[in-house]
């Protein structure tokens, strides 16, 4: 300590002067990475609602005719989204048509709370299972999307994504163009010229 105060003025404020621009480069990156982080997190939620929503469009014949071979086929179209861990279809009256992908506690919490049910679009209970439809930044996403045919309820979708697969597709792709602009980019065996791609 005695040292700091044998240092120079110029020296002292220099010091003073590098550490304010530490502490507010540190203070900025935090609010940059919390936004982003929410940004993320609003940007993995329309995505999944918009996947859930085709889904939804496309399984609803299959709903409404209890064609389960098909509903499995709907399902398994989800498998292009690695982040998407489970999916159910339900019919109108709550009975579990199809299934795709493993369902962890929260979930079967969830096909649990949805099986055996009537559905309807009005009322208190439709407001209930869209309040559930929660999203933790660290954990999952869960949507709960009607399957409507001729605007009429034929039964419901229930999606789980677990974001943290999510978030690593993102920062992988990330590094991928990184490495593409930095040009140590991986190349395909045997092929030595730009051209010959």
């Amino acid at each position: 300590m005695r040292t700091a105060w044998r240092l120079s003025i110029k020296t002292k404020l220099m010091m003073m002067f590098i550490a304010l621009a530490g502490l507010t480069s540190a203070l900025s990156m935090g609010f940059y990475l919390r936004a982003e982080l929410k940004e993320f997190g609003q940007e993995t939620r329309e995505e999944l609602r918009l996947i859930s929503g085709i889904t939804a469009y496309h399984s609803a014949a299959a709903v409404a005719f209890e064609d389960q071979r098909t509903a499995r086929e709907t399902l398994a179209t989800l498998s292009f989204n690695s982040s998407i861990e489970y999916a159910c279809l339900y019919s109108k009256n709550g009975a579990i048509l199809a299934e795709y992908g493993l369902a962890g506690d929260d979930d079967i919490r969830y096909r649990n709370l949805l099986q055996g049910r009537n559905f309807s679009l009005s009322g208190q209970e439709w407001e209930h299972l869209q309040a559930d439809d929660s999203i933790s930044l660290f954990k999952s996403l869960r949507i709960i999307e009607p399957i409507l045919l001729d605007r009429e309820l034929v039964g419901l979708l229930l999606i789980s994504a677990n974001v943290n697969q999510a978030r690593a597709a993102l920062f992988g792709a990330g590094q991928h163009l990184q490495h593409i602009l930095i040009g140590d980019e991986q190349k395909p065996p045997g092929i030595d010229t730009p051209g010959a791609w």
